[in-house]
């Protein structure tokens, strides 16, 4: 039985903040909505311009950053 689930970023394209207050709207009525990955980086930063790292917060679900280094275009560098 599940007691917690999980949604890609990919079930969230269009109308990102509406699509995840309506998943989290179905998903109240058992299960909860415990985390959800989105693509987000120091360069991408959508979620904080659309509404969903608000709505994330406000609903308590627990954002997890997809591609955090922008796939490779944040580097780092060590010093020799």
């Amino acid at each position: 039985m599940l007691s917690k689930i999980a949604i890609d970023e990919y079930l969230l394209l269009c109308a990102p903040e509406k699509q995840l207050r309506d998943a989290y709207d179905q998903l109240k009525r058992g299960i909860p909505f415990a985390a959800n990955q989105v693509q987000y980086s120091l360069i991408y930063r959508n979620p904080e311009e659309n509404g969903v790292k608000a709505a994330f917060d406000e609903l308590g679900i627990t954002l997890i950053a997809c591609s955090p280094m922008a796939q490779g275009l944040i580097r780092i560098v060590p010093s020799c």
